[in-house]
């Protein structure tokens, strides 16, 4: 029986109550195809299929939405997620920028010898896997032209942390330091001026197991074109005698 037959036959029952009796299109069932939602007599703007739901013919519902399918129409300002909110509701957040780092980063065997330190071969550079160049007893002030540093650095920015974890072959404490290189005019002869950075780090006591040399929290400003060198030494053991460790390091730093 149609919608129609039910309202004549029951319209003197209801006393003609009956008025918005909710049909598709003209009282036809539904299907594949978009028919209007009527209430009564009048006509909503939504549009229904056995998998679409549309308003004002644009479409609400198609079957699991995901991915693209979910639309932010009317969000401006930027990039934006859509977040749950943990009470049934969700809301469109600004995505936050995050942080751009630039990781220095290697592994390495070095060779101590009396207190002196050492560093990085000076003409194959960081990527020598035997780090036996011996920088004095103190602390460089220059780092000679002509000679490769440690790391050159790609644009300004901030150091911001580094690590260093490895192995001793001997009872010896080691200290590492990180300096910078500035002032270097190229294309002309000058040396580079060295500062460290942060504080020297020290750790050892026992043979063939792991530490760490570690300095968080640093803000040291950096520019394009400086060199960063890596600096060991033995704290222990002034002597002729060598010793040996294995160790990565990694340094943090975030682009300007």
């Amino acid at each position: 029986m149609s919608i129609s037959s039910i309202k004549k036959a029951l319209k003197n029952v209801f006393q003609g109550k009956l008025k918005n009796i909710v049909s598709l299109a003209d009282d036809s069932p539904i299907d594949n195809h978009l028919k209007c939602l009527k209430i009564g007599d009048g006509h909503t703007p939504l549009e229904l299929s056995q998998d679409e739901v549309c308003y004002k013919g644009k479409e609400i519902v198609a079957g699991d939405i995901e991915g693209t399918g979910i639309k932010s129409t009317g969000e401006t300002g930027g990039t934006k997620f859509l977040r749950e909110d943990g009470d049934g509701t969700c809301s469109w957040q600004t995505a936050g920028g995050g942080t751009n780092q630039l990781m220095f980063a290697n592994t390495m065997r070095g060779r101590a010898q009396y207190n002196n330190w050492f560093t990085s071969n000076y003409y194959y550079g960081a990527g020598y896997y035997y780090w036996t160049q011996s920088a004095g007893a103190n602390l460089p002030s220059t780092h000679q032209d002509g000679r490769l540093g440690s790391y050159v650095v790609p644009v300004n920015g901030t150091i911001k942390s580094y690590i260093i974890t490895g192995y001793l072959q001997s009872a010896d404490t080691y200290e590492w330091a990180l300096m910078r290189g500035t002032g270097h005019n190229f294309g002309n002869t000058g040396d580079y001026n060295l500062t460290q950075i942060g504080s020297t780090q020290s750790a050892g006591g026992g043979s063939y197991r792991p530490y760490k040399w570690e300095e968080t929290g640093l803000s040291a400003s950096v520019l394009a074109g400086d060199i960063i060198n890596l600096y060991f030494r033995r704290s222990t053991d002034n002597d002729s005698s060598y010793s040996y460790h294995a160790a990565h390091y990694c340094i943090i730093m975030e682009p300007s």
